[in-house]
């Protein structure tokens, strides 16, 4: 149950780190833009956009990202009020992979 919340943890750290560098970058799509190493691909552009990754706008992205630290630090924290030890390792699981898809289906009658 330590390994999961260390990995968690490292993730949380990480999602935390992009949502910071993204609240202040620009969008790629501009021309001025493009050069700049801190711009992000609001819409979709390139192979992500092909592989049919994308997000509308930097408010959804960071949304998305908000919901995403949101679940892991729930699913890190799930464990200190579980009383069962089998349960503290499928709890965080299930917060992840359950909230993510209730996310999916509820972030986007929330976000215009």
């Amino acid at each position: 149950v330590l390994l999961l919340q260390a990995l968690i943890a490292m993730l949380l750290v990480l999602f935390i780190a992009d949502l910071i560098n993204a609240y202040s970058a620009v969008a790629c799509s501009e021309a001025r833009n493009a050069a700049l190493n801190g711009c992000y691909p609001w819409g979709g552009e390139g192979p992500a956009a092909e592989a049919g990754w994308s997000y509308s706008g930097k408010h959804r992205y960071l949304a998305s990202g908000y919901v995403s630290v949101v679940l892991l630090s729930v699913a890190m924290l799930a464990p200190f009020f579980i009383r069962r030890p089998a349960l503290s390792f499928i709890v965080p699981l299930a917060v992840i992979v359950g909230g993510g898809q209730l996310a999916q289906l509820l972030l986007p009658f929330f976000i215009v």
